[in-house]
């Protein structure tokens, strides 16, 4: 439990409450804590294309679905790509409100701890064939910067490509 008094430390770069410079050389902006021990400069992100990216952030979607396995175990960002998901042309859950602004493209907009990767689950977002399950997921500000494809970490000093023009199926979005 951290206290007042307690000074984070990262576990991989070693970057404190009172100094991340070398996380401001690396990445061109101060870093925040993603998990008690791990500042964002150095987590692995996962990209996600939307509307799945905002449902995992916003705390609703508790799987997400690949079509490769994954060992990975623990804290991660969640970027979302550049283009919506084609499949999903409407808003499918009634029981979650649609989001109050247009959802964000080309960065992080989140972080997660991936608990588990199953090929089997009740969870009504499991489409498989493997599903990474998501637990303790959040939002964060969001902080532009490109994808690649599987677990990656962040360059935030490339500039992402601005995100093409949405259809006009996902006016709902925005």
């Amino acid at each position: 439990m951290l206290t007042c008094d307690t000074v984070r430390t990262c576990r991989k770069c070693g970057c404190t409450d009172s100094d991340c410079t070398g996380c401001v050389k690396r990445t061109g902006q101060p870093c925040n804590w993603v998990a008690a021990d791990l500042c964002s400069a150095c987590m692995s992100a996962l990209s996600i294309m939307q509307p799945w990216a905002w449902l995992i952030a916003a705390g609703h979607k508790d799987v997400e679905n690949r079509t490769w396995a994954t060992k990975f175990r623990g804290p991660v960002l969640i970027h979302t790509g550049l283009k919506h998901d084609p499949d999903v042309t409407d808003w499918e859950w009634p029981d979650i409100p649609r989001p109050a602004v247009a959802l964000d493209h080309g960065g992080i907009i989140g972080a997660a701890e991936i608990v588990d990767c199953v090929t089997a689950s009740t969870s009504r977002w499991f489409g498989g064939p493997f599903g990474f399950v998501i637990r303790n997921a959040h939002p964060l500000p969001f902080r532009a910067c490109r994808g690649q494809r599987g677990f990656f970490v962040p360059d935030y000093n490339v500039a992402p490509r601005p995100p093409p023009a949405p259809p006009a199926q996902w006016d709902l979005f925005a």
